[in-house]
């Protein structure tokens, strides 16, 4: 009798065992989960209106991720709006950065700035041809933020 009901007790403990692990795990996978789902930031690289995003994307990937995102500082400054500011309104000034940005930075003040912020010099990227800067810009400039999707709780 007594041999029973110590092995009902470790049977209930066990099983009570195995159902924390599951609960913990369950938890873990489900908050992942959500977390990838409800991320604020999607690509669009499954548009057609650019032949160019899914080399842009994988050379982006390769070059500048490691520094940059598009829409937060990190090593580098976010590169969402590049065009925008600075000298980077033309593609060729764009060109000559990306190629020797030492060599840039020594005639202009704004990308001395950004030395001056982030304190390192951009990696030069002498083989980056033209048509591949473009693929890249042009990446950078068709990647969109899209709000969070919001979970309903009952």
């Amino acid at each position: 009798m007594i041999n029973q009901v110590r092995h009902i007790i470790n049977a209930i403990l066990l099983l009570v065992l195995i159902l924390f692990v599951v609960f913990v795990f369950g938890k873990i996978f489900t908050e992942k989960t959500i977390e990838k789902n409800n991320s604020p930031v999607t690509d669009y690289t499954n548009n057609p209106a650019s032949n160019a995003s899914s080399l842009g994307k994988s050379l982006f990937n390769v070059n500048c991720a490691s520094c940059h995102s598009i829409t937060k500082d990190m090593v580098g400054p976010a590169l969402s709006g590049l065009e925008e500011r600075g000298p980077w309104k033309n593609r060729k000034t764009i060109y000559e950065w990306i190629n020797n940005p030492s060599a840039f930075i020594a005639k202009d003040n704004y990308a001395k700035t950004l030395k001056g912020k982030f304190g390192v010099v951009m990696t030069a990227f002498p083989d980056l041809r033209e048509k591949d800067i473009d693929a890249i810009v042009d990446y950078i400039n068709n990647f969109q933020k899209v709000a969070p999707m919001s979970v309903a709780i009952r």
